[in-house]
């Protein structure tokens, strides 16, 4: 029969705040990590616990990116700051092991310390525009939200106790962690409160896995550093290996990519959903700057919306160029509203530059799904073509030159017929939206 020793600590240590200090704080599991900024050359992580963990100023996030085999990718330790970025170096088919630990030892939840930890993965996703663009992002395979790490030592860890002290009885037990103990008090002196009556060796029906791993105990068994070594432990010492049969080795389709989850066995199919939106009820007017010259690291979009019964959750604008790469992206830092795209509403939005712009330039202006909820999706996008504007030509007020018409698949178009819903791209960098009656 299985033995529980429990053992009270009693703390006499209180601490003390000063009148006008603040401590606020959230629970760990509110606090997710999101993707800022993506691209095949920088990932900017953003994380809500600084925002949510007050007195802010003594925050200390602690950042540890790694490969699949453990390798340092990037490391930091980040003071008073929601932000990490990072360059993956690493081939896009690879998975990147996220680790986000925020500490902070003057704000209090529930008596103790704040002490969160997320740890999650990205993958890189690829998919093809409306327009045919294939364009990619870094995607967090989990969503896992913060783990308090107050008190979750693993109660299976032998840490022998200073000065803790058992009666010399030969009464063995069997610890969790495969140890034979003298007597229950000598297990507990050693932080092992969860042991079987006996010695480990004489218990009977030892069994031995697959992969040579010893097992002491019977019943189900898993081996914890590989979810597919599964098996049952019999009375009589056999082991019978559990064979998994999964989805992806039997040929099962996939609309979408199989992706390794942690922890389990199998991987699991991560479908493309692009969700049914009316692009056409979206006018983008992008506000080019005097001669084509940026002074500023943004660009401003003044954007208006023409649907009435739905919105466009957590969603911001990016611009990509010809190859897929994102050359500006609106973040949590510049968004006038992360909740997203509303209807019937009219605003300017500024993206920041987070590669160089320069004219001419074609490529297109995209509305993301879920941008500043970390699950991107791009559901609409435009073509652009800026060319370069002399400052004269502004000044002087010309009319400008219509350069080309296109249908919403960006095919050109010669003639504008009746029913025909056509973008008119002008010299001057705008876009006007025209339908014929």
């Amino acid at each position: 029969m299985k033995k529980i020793l429990l053992l009270l600590v009693v703390s006499l240590g209180l601490s003390q705040f000063t009148k006008g200090q603040v401590t606020m704080t959230a629970a760990c599991d509110l606090m997710g990590l999101v993707v800022n900024v993506s691209d095949t050359n920088i990932v900017d992580i953003y994380h809500p616990g600084h925002y949510l963990t007050n007195p802010s100023e003594y925050n200390v996030i602690d950042w540890e990116i790694t490969d699949t085999q453990g390798n340092i990718v990037a490391e930091e330790s980040v003071i008073d700051y929601h932000r990490f970025a990072f360059q993956p170096n690493l081939p896009l088919t690879d998975t990147l092991n996220i680790s986000a630990h925020l500490v902070n030892d003057s704000a209090i939840y529930e008596g103790n310390p704040v002490s969160c930890l997320i740890e999650d993965q990205l993958y890189w996703t690829e998919d093809y525009l409306p327009s045919g663009t294939l364009y990619g992002r870094w995607t967090f395979v989990h969503e896992n939200v913060g783990e308090d790490q107050n008190g979750s030592i693993d109660s299976c860890i032998a840490i022998p106790i200073v000065g803790c002290g058992s009666a010399a009885l030969w009464d063995p037990v069997c610890g969790c962690d495969g140890v034979t103990y003298s007597n229950s008090g000598d297990a507990a002196c050693n932080s092992i409160y969860d042991f079987t009556g006996g010695e480990c060796n004489s218990q009977g029906g030892i069994c031995t896995s697959n992969s040579g791993i010893q097992i002491i105990e019977f019943g189900f068994w898993e081996n914890p550093d590989d979810p597919c070594d599964i098996g049952e432990c019999t009375s009589d010492g056999q082991f019978l290996e559990i064979v998994i049969d999964c989805m992806e080795q039997t040929g099962m389709p996939c609309n979408g990519e199989w992706v390794e989850v942690e922890g389990q066995c199998c991987s699991e199919c991560v479908e493309s959903v692009i969700a049914n939106y009316s692009c056409d009820s979206i006018s983008l007017n992008p506000i080019l700057p005097l001669g084509g010259v940026w002074d500023d690291s943004v660009l401003v979009v003044d954007i208006e919306t023409y649907f009435s019964n739905y919105s466009i959750p957590y969603a911001g604008l990016m611009l990509i160029d010809d190859m897929g790469d994102t050359i500006a992206i609106e973040t949590i830092s510049t968004a006038v509203n992360v909740y997203g795209i509303s209807p019937n509403t009219s605003e300017t939005r500024e993206l920041i530059l987070v590669n160089e712009l320069v004219l001419p330039f074609s490529g297109e202006l995209c509305v993301v799904e879920g941008l500043f909820a970390g699950t991107s999706n791009i559901v609409c996008s435009y073509p652009v073509i800026w060319y370069n504007m002399e400052l004269d030509q502004i000044q002087n007020n010309r009319q400008p030159k219509l350069l080309r018409m296109i249908d919403i698949l960006g095919r050109d178009i010669k003639i504008h017929q009746s029913g025909q819903l056509l973008f008119y791209i002008y010299d001057n960098g705008r876009v006007d939206k025209k339908f014929l009656q």
